[in-house]
């Protein structure tokens, strides 16, 4: 039976609801599962998780899905504000009462410190109160009333105006009359005065708007596709310029950069895994300019080649990082390799071969022999000779006639014993190895002669020897060929024999017939270019006639000329890479392979390929640029006289402008263009027009600023002050306080601290040298010069202007000295000596060569080589030496008499297999040497004799000594006398006990196929030696299976090739004794061989100082605001000012855009604000307002608050808020009351903190059972207003309302569920058991009184691993399961390991084990994990009642 079972951990399954808003999180409902520290304000988004029966989505207690991965309830987010109302501080104090006689008027304020969302307009609620208050002193009833009316002043619209060709704004104001309810009334009822001005013109500083350009192009592009197995994504960037900075609070910059990601599909359907590497044939051998040899016409160059990758699916060229994947890089060098050009080369050839087989196995053939070539010649280099010899060769190897020895003379009479005679021979038929054959099989040949006549002297004739053989000739024609007799005794007519020797020419020689010298160099034929079969070879072929059809070898033959082959590209530009910079002046690349470097004289590359083989195209990119203000700045030219707006004014005094000539500097050169200083400074040009005034005669003007006068010598820096003053233009001081009611002393005159330089002590601080850059900009030694920087330090440890220390301290510190990079010596050497005599005189041996050092190498430069150099060398082979022995001479008597004894001798010397003569220990090293002298005898008329003696025997004994013996016949016989004298024996030794074997020499010097470098072949002796030490012929030793040559490679000395330096970099610093700029360059060739090694990598980078100067630190000092100033009136628009001072760190007020530019530099990463007055505070001028009689009364602006951001809002910007509450609203015709009560500005981010408002808590009141709840500015600890409401904890004990649900209680005015319960939803659920029949999730199951869940009647309880409860119906044979069931148990099978499923009442084991596996096998060795939701199907075998098995099968 075959069923289907899920496990039982599928029946519960956690749900989720959606994600909420995001919101600010009740953190105590959520404390067992906290939200991410990053939100510091817990901002977050909630959403319920719940346990749920899978088959009816019941909610039941979480621990049924306990081995359930739980998802959370609660993640992080950042868009939420940090507050739903104003932040205000708490109140003030009240001030003192208005007046200290009678009813008076005292106040308080707060102060607004965050807004929700940072709006520029939101009604907070109010920030000032006012109450009356009430001294007991009654006050005076004579105080005089004031006029009931008085002038306002009154300002219309800003329109254009043109003024010096200047486009400016002007708005023109006028005096109006109102009475004391402020209503606008007629001229003459307001006190006159003659030289009052009832109109004037005032400049109008409008709010500008940042204006940014058009956005750039995407870059880079997102076109093509991808190649690889899935899509490729990058990043795009654009970008935008600022064309104008905002002004007088306009609107802020945008952001000028975006990002978006590009994602490229793959580019074919197929499979994009399978890449290729292709490698291109080695291209010509170029020289590289930078090191070539002008004076020579022989140079080392480069070879280069490609390594392509391609897409084999699409048949694309893709990046080489495909091909690299799982592989080590491919090294640079092996895509280039040193060559030579322009260099000869003589030819080397390999060793002759053995002479081959004669062509014919018996009679006269032909044999030969040939040399390779291993190296051809070049460039007008040694010709290779012979190369092939043929000869003729005479074989006996078929059937042939024998001859043995001739007999001793026979006498033809038979009863003679002397006179003519007849000497025999055998003559028989053999074949090739010596057999007997019939005549017949020899009857082809002329049959030798069997017979010869003789002469058997008698007693008293002349004794002569028979004719010895003729001599050899040993190949050589031009010889003659000799026999010789010999007078062996004496007798009758022995005066006339003097023909004892003959002669004959050679004529059977074998001869060197055919000599084939090499190919020449291939040749064009007429009118041919290049292409297979278009030139033709010639050799020298000096041949005589061959015998039988040999042919003579050809002396020319057709040849390939290769055509010229041109630089190719593959066919597509790869897509624009990502730009080299992210500001300023930056390049794109695409690139094209080099699929073939030129041969043969082709179209060579383009030059901007690089040793990689790619060819690059590069472009300018469109980026902002960067931030580098010590380069650019304005300058500014005088100002101009005032010019009075109003011109037709019959009075010349009043409101106008001045304007000046405003230049954009980059490093001393003045620009065209205003845009690349905007750029670069990031400031707005300074203004170029400016309001000003000429003084009428009732006015309260102020005339410009005094210098500051001295400081005296007082080094008491606490009590040395200095001062500036201005003055009115029309009153005494006393005179102008009293009319000019909103001046006060304070506006004419400031006093600041005194520095004197005369105080302190000086030093100067010295740096490093930095390198030394060579005067030739591509040179790499030679003479150079090197910097250092100085500073001046004063005894306070400020750094300050070099000025000082050149007036204070005597000596000025050398910043400059020249330098020398050493260019080395080359390595001298003296030229290889002559060859050595070869080391073997016979066999191969060593010959050597050798130079000596002059003075070795110092410095980068190339280094000495090898002072030794060997090759392989013969000077004859081992093969065919021997004794050469000549005739005897005649026998030469002692004392001058005819006949007796004497000596004979004979030539005996050493010779090789070409019969030349060579030194005989060659000879005697191998055979012990024959006499050359020897004893001899002739015969007397009565004295017996002899033929001559006949050559030794071999000897007894081949390895020990023996002995030999030779013998002779007699040819007279005296009677009486002992003629038996016809043997001779000697002892011998023959050295024939040794044993041989192959001798190899090391490998000798590496020949290159190129005249100088590259690839080559290296040769060694290997010589057959006998065991004594003698070297012998090859044929003693057994089979030679050793190499004798093998390939090599001879180093290049190439040069080490670097790239040109690149650019110098920015400044590191931007001030300070440590600003370095730096260029480096590249190693593109390694040296090899003995080449100019690089550099070392210290000496690949350079440095320079730059921006030595102080690093000054700004500070900007803000001067209290005046009070608002009217132009002939008592109440209406006016004008403030205030000072703005710039104070360096030694002391020194500067220009005010010292200041701007630090805290510009110092948020440089956030440009997107007004950087003009509003954000940097730096305003000097702005417009007020005294209030009229009847105008709306204000407060006046509070303090802006600290600067915050939302800690909630990743990279937030800064803010801060400043507000002013209204007092009482206008009348009618008063100056209504304005919507913006609180104002929000931008600030800049370096000064902004995280705004964190959080609730405090006191203790638990005992007695009302309440405790005290504020909110708290964490950042400074103080008190304030408007935390959230939705966040606040409860301020009284007791849960309002009431607590209602089950398990459920209240604690510190929460409700909270119980000891062993949780919150689920809106209720509590057990953590365990169970308290109700709903939380046991089983079917047939109740929660019992001891708060577990039970089986009902007819069901029986199975506990899992997990504690779970399964209610099973009692089967049938309940015994027999129970017995199982305990069996299972007893033997271990059942255990923390096994799972339990359930599905139609039966009950099945998901990991139950055939007999004989161990407990930890998984089931058809798949893995299940306790409580996966895998389904398996279970096939249920019962056997028997006593053991039963089940199986599975996935």
């Amino acid at each position: 039976m075959t069923l289907l079972v899920a496990c039982t951990s599928g029946q519960f399954v956690w749900k989720t609801t959606p994600w909420q808003d995001c919101q600010f999180i009740d953190t105590w409902q959520y404390s067992r599962h906290p939200i991410s520290p990053c939100c510091r304000l817990n901002c977050g988004q909630p959403r319920q998780v719940t346990c749920r029966r899978q088959r009816d989505q019941q909610l039941v207690p979480n621990y049924y899905c306990r081995h359930l991965s739980r998802p959370p309830n609660l993640q992080p987010c950042s868009s939420c504000s940090q507050s739903n109302a104003c932040i205000l501080s708490l109140w003030s104090s009240w001030s003192p009462c208005s007046t200290t006689c009678g009813q008076g008027i005292q106040s308080r304020h707060r102060q607004v410190l965050a807004v929700p969302n940072q709006q520029q307009i939101y009604h907070c609620p109010t920030t000032y109160q006012q109450q009356a208050c009430y001294n007991s002193m009654p006050c005076n009833q004579s105080i005089q009333l004031v006029s009931s009316t008085v002038w306002k002043s009154h300002l219309g619209q800003c329109e254009d105006y043109i003024v010096d060709d200047a486009d400016i704004q002007v708005r023109k104001g006028n005096l109006v009359c109102i009475d004391r309810n402020g209503n606008y009334i007629a001229d003459h009822y307001c006190p006159r005065n003659l030289n009052i001005r009832t109109t004037f013109d005032e400049l109008c500083y409008p709010k500008v708007d940042c204006l940014v350009s058009d956005w750039k192009n995407w870059s880079p592009a997102c076109q093509g596709c991808a190649n690889t197995s899935s899509p490729s994504s990058f990043i795009q960037k654009r970008y935008r310029r600022i064309l104008r900075y905002p002004i007088n609070g306009g609107q802020a910059c945008p952001l000028l950069s975006q990002e978006q990601l590009c994602i490229l599909p793959i580019c074919s359907s197929k499979s994009t895994n399978n890449y290729r590497q292709i490698i291109t044939d080695w291209g010509a051998c170029s020289i590289d300019p930078s090191v070539q040899n002008k004076n020579s016409t022989c140079q080392n160059g480069i070879q280069r080649r490609s390594i392509i990758c391609v897409n084999s699916d699409s048949n694309t060229i893709v990046e080489n990082q495909f091909c690299q994947k799982n592989k080590t890089e491919i090294d640079r060098v092996s895509l280039a390799r040193g060559c030579s050009i322009h260099c000869s080369q003589d030819c080397l050839t390999g060793q002759w071969s053995d002479w081959s087989k004669c062509s014919n196995s018996c009679g006269i053939g032909i044999t030969s022999r040939h040399r390779k070539i291993i190296i051809p010649p070049m460039n007008a280099g040694k010709d290779c000779g012979i190369l092939n010899q043929s000869q003729r060769c005479s074989q006996n190897n078929c059937s042939h006639w024998r001859t043995d020895a001739w007999s001793r003379c026979l006498p033809d009479q038979l009863n003679s014993q002397c006179g003519r005679g007849t000497s025999l021979r055998s003559v028989y038929c053999v074949s090739h190895d010596g057999s007997t054959l019939s005549d017949q099989n020899c009857s082809h040949l002329p049959r030798p002669s069997r017979d010869r006549s003789c002469l058997i002297p008698c007693l008293d004739d002349c004794i002569l020897s028979e004719w010895t053989s003729w001599s050899d000739c040993h190949g050589n024609c031009s010889k003659v060929s000799k026999r010789q007799r010999y007078l062996l005794g004496t007798g009758r007519n022995c005066e006339s024999v003097n023909h004892l020797e003959e002669t004959r020419s050679c004529t059977d020689c074998l001869k060197d017939i055919c000599t084939v010298s090499q190919w020449n160099a291939c040749i064009p034929k007429p009118n041919s270019t290049c292409g297979i079969g278009t030139g033709q070879q010639m050799r020298l072929v000096n041949c005589s006639s061959l015998l039988g059809n040999h042919s003579i070898p050809a002396n020319n033959r057709d040849c390939d000329i290769p055509c010229p082959i041109d630089c190719k590209l593959s066919s597509q530009w790869t897509t624009w890479s990502i730009c080299s910079q992210s500001c300023g002046e930056g390049y794109s690349t695409r690139s094209k392979f080099i699929m073939q470097y030129p041969l043969h004289g082709g179209k060579p590359c383009p030059n901007n390929g690089t040793i990689d083989g790619i060819v690059l195209q590069k472009r300018l990119c469109d980026l902002p640029p960067c931030q580098n203000r010590t380069q650019y700045q304005w300058v500014t030219h005088p100002w101009s006289s005032c010019k009075l707006l109003q011109e037709n004014s019959t009075m010349a005094c009043g409101g106008g402008i001045q304007s000046r000539q405003v230049d954009c500097v980059y490093n001393g050169y003045t620009m065209d263009d205003h845009e690349v200083c905007i750029n670069n400074s990031l400031l707005n040009a300074p203004d170029h027009v400016r309001s000003c005034s000429i003084p009428c005669s009732n006015d309260c003007s102020l005339s410009e600023w005094s210098a500051w006068s001295k400081c005296s010598s007082n080094c008491n820096h606490n009590a040395d002050r200095k001062y500036r003053v201005r003055h009115f233009y029309n009153y005494n001081m006393s005179t102008g306080l009293q009319v000019c009611k909103h001046t006060v002393e304070a506006d004419l005159k400031q006093v600041t601290n005194c520095i004197n330089d005369q105080c302190f002590t000086y030093k100067w601080l010295i740096g490093q040298w930095h390198s030394c850059v060579l005067t030739l900009d591509n040179a790499n030694c030679g003479k150079g010069i090197q910097k250092r920087s100085l500073l001046c330090e004063r005894s306070d440890n400020t750094i300050v202007d070099n000025d000082v220390c050149i007036k204070y301290v005597d000596s000025i510190p050398a910043t400059l000295k020249t330098c020398t990079i050493d260019c080395g010596l080359h390595c001298q050497m003296t030229q290889w000596s002559h060859w050595s005599d070869c080391d073997q005189e016979c066999g191969y041996g060593i010959k050597r060569r050798k130079r000596q050092i002059i003075h070795y190498a110092s410095g980068n430069v190339k280094r000495c080589g090898n002072l030794q150099e060997t090759e392989v060398c013969q000077q004859r082979s081992c093969h065919g030496i021997s004794w050469f022995t000549g005739a005897w001479s005649q026998c030469i008597l002692n004392n001058g008499s005819s006949c007796g004894h004497g000596g004979r001798t004979r030539k005996v010397y050493c010779i090789d297999s070409n019969q030349s003569p060579i030194p005989k220990r060659l000879c005697e090293a191998l055979i012990m040497q024959p006499v050359n002298v020897e004893p001899c005898q002739i015969s007397c008329s009565n004295q017996c004799g002899y033929s001559m003696w006949s050559e030794w025997s071999s000897c007894s004994q081949t390895c020990s000594r023996g002995s030999r013996r030779r013998t002779r016949y007699l040819l007279r016989d005296i009677s009486g006398l002992d003629c038996t004298d016809t043997v001779q024996a000697e002892a011998c030794i023959v050295n024939s006990c040794h044993k041989y074997y192959w001798t190899v020499s090391p490998w000798t010097r590496c020949v290159p196929s190129s005249p100088i470098c590259g690839q080559g072949v290296q040769f060694r002796a290997i010589n057959c030696q006998r065991s004594d030490g003698v070297v012998v012929g090859s044929s003693l030793c057994s089979n030679n299976n050793l190499p004798t040559m093998r390939d090599c490679n001879v180093p290049c000395n190439t040069d080490c090739i670097l790239s040109e330096w690149s650019s110098w970099s920015s400044c590191s610093a931007s001030c300070g004794l440590n600003g370095t700029i730096t260029r480096q360059r590249y190693i593109l060739y390694n040296a090899t061989g003995n080449g100019r090694p690089c550099p070392q990598h210290q000496h690949l980078l350079q440095s320079l100082p730059c921006n030595v100067k102080p690093c000054f630190n700004y500070r900007i000092t803000r001067g209290h605001w005046s009070r608002c100033t009217t132009v002939g009136s008592e109440c209406g628009h006016g004008k403030r000012y205030r000072t703005i001072r710039c104070i360096r760190n030694d002391g020194l007020e500067v220009d005010t855009s010292k200041c701007i530019a630090t805290l510009i530099k110092a948020n440089e990463n956030k440009i997107g604000f007004n950087v003009k007055e509003s954000t940097l505070d730096i305003g000097t001028k702005e417009d007020c307002y005294i209030s009229c009689k009847g105008d709306c009364v204000l407060t006046t602006w509070s303090n802006y608050s600290p600067c915050h951001y939302d800690c909630n809002q990743k990279n937030g910007n800064g803010y801060r808020v400043r507000a002013r509450q209204i007092i009482h609203q206008a009348n009618a015709g008063g100056l209504p009351c304005p919507n913006n009560l609180v104002e929000v500005t931008r600030c800049l981010p370096s000064e902004a903190t995280c705004a964190q408002f959080i609730w405090r808590t006191g203790k638990w009141s005992i007695q009302s059972g309440n405790r005290e709840i504020w909110c708290v500015d964490s950042s400074t600890g103080k008190n304030v207003t408007g935390c959230n409401k939705l966040t606040m904890p409860p301020d009284n004990i007791q849960c309002q309302p009431e607590c209602s649900n089950a398990n459920q209680e209240c604690r510190d005015g929460r409700c909270v569920c119980i000891v062993g319960f949780q919150r689920i939803n809106n209720g509590c659920m057990p953590i365990s058991g169970c308290t109700e029949d709903k939380h046991c999730a089983y079917n047939n199951s109740f929660c019992g009184t001891n708060r577990q869940c039970l089986c009902r009647d007819g069901f029986y309880r199975m506990t899992f691993p997990s504690n779970d409860n399964l209610c099973l119906p009692v089967p049938k044979n309940e015994t027999l399961i129970r017995r199982k069931q305990d069996r299972m148990i007893r033997d271990g099978i059942i255990g923390g390991a096994l799972a339990v499923c359930l599905l139609g009442g039966y009950l099945f084991f998901i990991r139950w084990l055939r007999k004989g596996y161990s407990m930890n096998q998984p089931v058809r060795g798949r893995k299940t994990s306790l409580w996966n939701n895998d389904v398996y199907t279970v096939r249920r075998q019962l056997a028997n009642e006593e053991d039963d098995d089940v199986f599975f099968e996935d």
